[in-house]
């Protein structure tokens, strides 16, 4: 069945998942490495304190998992050793002597000092994010009133692919015992659960989408999972979650380190 565009409403199109922003393309800005979130944060609020909120689908860092492997001395360990999500504590033996070790998945931006940005690049956008502080320009760009270069969604969508590729191979029960004499004799109890709550703001830990942050809409407390939506490449996706696959977010904490 063919479909007329003009004769679908807003809804209809969504529910079809038909994008008819055909002005609106990726782009890559490169601004102050360390400061991508703040970046982030001062663009949106830019563009929406300006009104042109509707010019911008997506803006992005690329995440990253990274695996961190560290053995504590028993009098080098801290005080607490329990496992969390994304931390594991196992009592180890090495060549007879007992001590621990502490497996974390952490995240990280993937191309520091690089964010993706979808948007209409108007002249007036193109001035407003080139002149956003932490900003040094978009890539392509002279910076002698030349445009910068959109680059192709298929591309951007197979960076995506084959970085979440590769971040589903890192875990926390990946093979650790590189060495032959080293040997696991306890692992640690898990960390008491957070009290989660609906409408509450969180950071998914686990899966593919590791560092996302999303927005609480339904929790099952007899089965300890919670329902989140979160946006992603601008359409707001819905996945249940256990508890131990979720974190309380702190945003300011967040844009602090």
């Amino acid at each position: 069945m063919a479909y007329k565009i003009k004769d679908l409403d807003s809804k209809l199109l969504s529910d079809l998942k038909i994008d008819l922003n055909h002005t609106h393309q990726w782009y890559i800005v490169t601004v102050v490495s360390g400061n991508e979130q703040k970046v982030i944060e001062n663009i949106k609020d830019k563009l929406n304190g300006y009104g042109y909120g509707d010019k911008l689908s997506d803006l992005k860092i690329i995440k990253e998992k990274i695996k961190e492997v560290k053995i504590y001395e028993p009098s080098e360990a801290p005080r607490s050793m329990k496992n969390r999500a994304n931390t594991k504590w196992e009592t180890i033996v090495v060549d007879g002597v007992t001590k621990y070790r502490c497996t974390k998945i952490k995240e990280g931006n993937k191309f520091n000092g690089y964010i993706f940005l979808k948007a209409e690049m108007t002249d007036q956008i193109w001035f407003l994010i080139r002149n956003t502080q932490m900003v040094t320009g978009l890539v392509g760009s002279s910076g002698k009133n030349v445009k910068p270069i959109p680059v192709p969604e298929d591309k951007i969508l197979k960076l995506i692919a084959d970085n979440d590729a590769k971040r589903a191979l890192v875990n926390l029960d990946e093979q650790t015992n590189s060495q032959q004499n080293v040997v696991v004799v306890e692992s640690h109890e898990t960390e008491d659960l957070p009290n989660f709550e609906v409408d509450q703001q969180v950071k998914i830990v686990a899966d593919t989408f590791f560092g996302e942050i999303a927005r609480i809409a339904k929790i099952d407390q007899n089965k300890k999972v919670a329902t989140v939506e979160f946006e992603f490449f601008g359409r707001i996706n819905t996945l249940d979650l256990n508890f131990n696959d979720i974190q309380p977010y702190d945003e300011e904490a967040e844009l602090e380190n």
